[in-house]
């Protein structure tokens, strides 16, 4: 039918779900596709900084450490220069970051914070949302298995006393396809409009992700000690040759500068 110069089409009811089922299973292909992508980049650059710390980590913090104290040297023997003392102190902090940085890198941290208080709107919040995502209430299980993992973040939430939080897991849910029930043809079609477009959320969500995750440091220094090594080039001894040159000369100078301050003692 033409509308204004433009070609409608009206699908009936069994053709719309036929088109929403083809939809799906193109949007689901595409994001299995990316998220195995994912997964590949985020494996390959989880070895690569272990790899990384493992090798490298050492020499950064030892040449902090050795730049510091020099840093420190310089401003007790000039003890009124007020210049020297920033420049010792920015060192020292320095080096205590790339030591936090390094070491702990890998540590999740568990943090030693008293659990907020409880309250009664925190409470009665709960309650509704509690009752509203139930497992007890699911239909089939795929309902039942969104459910069960909404309502461990609900609690988690609560503990923690996060309401903001716990309202946008009831968003989720209501507008998720597990919250539509019944199987008439406008409720199927409902949730697998829904599902399309959670999926295609997710799909922009994970290029939107990939996009920042090659726009970090690391990444980067990955790609080109990959490509390094398909020249037959080890890029990160490169670096540590480098910076063993760099501690060489850190430690002579501060050598020379302990043996400048004894003779001149």
């Amino acid at each position: 039918m033409k509308n204004g110069g433009l070609i409608t089409t009206s699908l009936d009811g069994e053709e719309e779900l036929c088109f929403l089922r083809l939809e799906l299973a193109r949007f689901s292909n595409s994001l299995a596709e990316r998220e195995m992508e994912m997964a590949e980049v985020r494996l390959r650059l989880s070895r690569f900084q272990s790899r990384y710390y493992a090798r490298v980590a050492p020499k950064y913090m030892a040449l902090d450490q050795l730049r510091a104290r020099l840093a420190e040297l310089h401003a007790q023997q000039a003890p009124l220069d007020d210049g020297l003392l920033r420049a010792a102190r920015q060192a020292r902090i320095n080096a205590d970051r790339t030591a936090r940085e390094f070491r702990d890198y890998d540590s999740e941290g568990v943090g030693d914070d008293e659990p907020p208080p409880v309250t009664a709107e925190l409470k009665q919040v709960y309650r509704q949302i509690a009752a509203k995502i139930h497992p007890d209430r699911a239909e089939d299980r795929e309902a039942e298995e969104l459910r069960t993992r909404l309502m461990a973040e609900l609690n988690d939430a609560f503990s923690k006393g996060d309401l903001h939080r716990m309202k946008e897991i009831l968003a989720s849910w209501e507008s998720s396809p597990e919250a539509i029930v019944g199987q008439s043809p406008e409720a199927v079609s409902r949730r697998l409009s829904r599902t399309l477009k959670r999926l295609k959320l997710k799909l922009r969500y994970l290029e939107s992700e990939m996009t920042q995750l090659k726009r970090q440091e690391l990444y980067r220094l990955m790609v080109r000690v990959q490509e390094a090594e398909a020249q037959g080039r080890d890029l990160l001894q490169e670096l540590i040759d480098e910076l063993d040159r760099e501690i060489a000369r850190a430690t002579a100078e501060l050598s020379a500068q302990k043996e400048y301050r004894h003779v001149k003692d």
